[in-house]
């Protein structure tokens, strides 16, 4: 359920079945095929070496958020502050889309719970 809430609001969900660290890079690597350049955010540092392992490509970045001294107004800096930006806004949205599941889910038991009640009373009166 939450994977299809998800596709819907228009993110790309893949699941892992084994290892997700490997899924990520993958992932990347698929990406960075396509793009300029990939940026991976996680705060595993698997994901650093199975990225160094899997490719020479100078167009995957690693950031591990919330680390470094602050900005010295370089390309680099200002590329890095807009997509940690832009991760807090998918942050935001996917716990809001979490968030609407659960109520979803509750609404469902109520109704389930209100719809077994009705039922026996209907049945008390046979």
């Amino acid at each position: 359920m939450l994977c299809v809430k998800f596709q819907n609001e228009g993110f790309v969900v893949k699941q892992a079945e084994e290892y997700v660290d490997y899924l990520i890079i993958k992932s990347a690597l698929e990406i960075e095929k396509r793009s300029q350049c990939v940026v991976v955010v996680g705060e595993d540092i698997d994901l650093l070496v199975i990225t160094a392992a899997s490719t020479n490509s100078q167009n995957i970045f690693f950031l591990k958020p919330g680390r470094g001294q602050g900005c010295t107004n370089s390309l680099e800096d200002s590329i890095i502050t807009n997509l940690a930006n832009q991760e807090a806004e998918i942050d935001i949205r996917m716990e809001e889309i979490i968030l609407e599941v659960d109520l979803e889910e509750e609404y469902q038991k109520v109704q389930v719970e209100e719809s077994d009640s009705k039922q026996i009373d209907i049945n008390d009166y046979d």
